[in-house]
């Protein structure tokens, strides 16, 4: 597997997707200082964030090495869709204002895979949209994971209790559950 910087065009659609999600301009201010690179083997393509000075050394040294991990994992692209990585959804966190508190008995749940009914819900921003990813959050600002709401937020207020607000897409409780 060979590590390459990420092409502009690959690049453009990612950061589109998650602009798109977390607010325009969030892709820059998320990588900041870094470069992302790719791993690439067929499917998923694992997207790495590196230093920007490592540039020289990744396209003259390491290019032809067998690499699976480098620098912080920022998300694969599986089946043309980007997924974050679970790692870069606590500084994502700090940039924007698509996340969704939810009640303690409910992050443990969210942490199993469940996803969130209304009930759960502490707090969130009644300007997100249906099918817009959020990040979940527990009483204590601790990042959970990352859910799709399945409902406009303004409209939660006037849900039932036991109505589904968002889907679980990845929880901290993943690795245990995929590699334990």
């Amino acid at each position: 597997m060979g590590v390459e910087l990420v092409e502009t065009t690959y690049w453009s659609k990612i950061a589109f997707e998650i602009n798109r999600d977390f607010g325009d301009g969030i892709t820059n201010k998320l990588i900041a200082d870094y470069l992302p690179v790719k791993i690439e083997d067929v499917e998923p393509v694992s997207i790495y964030l590196v230093p920007r000075n490592w540039s020289g050394i990744i396209e003259d040294k390491i290019s032809n090495l067998d690499i699976y991990s480098l620098g912080l994992w920022f998300g694969d692209v599986y089946q043309n869709r980007f997924r974050l990585s679970l790692p870069i959804l606590n500084p994502l966190a700090k940039l924007t204002s698509n996340i969704i508190h939810v009640k303690q008995i409910a992050a443990e749940s969210f942490t199993y895979g469940r996803s969130i009914l209304k009930e759960s819900v502490i707090d969130i921003d009644e300007s997100l949209k249906r099918h817009q990813r959020v990040i979940v959050l527990n009483e204590k600002d601790d990042v959970l994971g990352l859910a799709e709401l399945v409902t406009d937020a303004i409209r939660v207020s006037d849900m039932k209790d036991d109505d589904l607000i968002a889907k679980n897409l990845i929880d901290i409780g993943w690795y245990i559950r995929k590699l334990g």
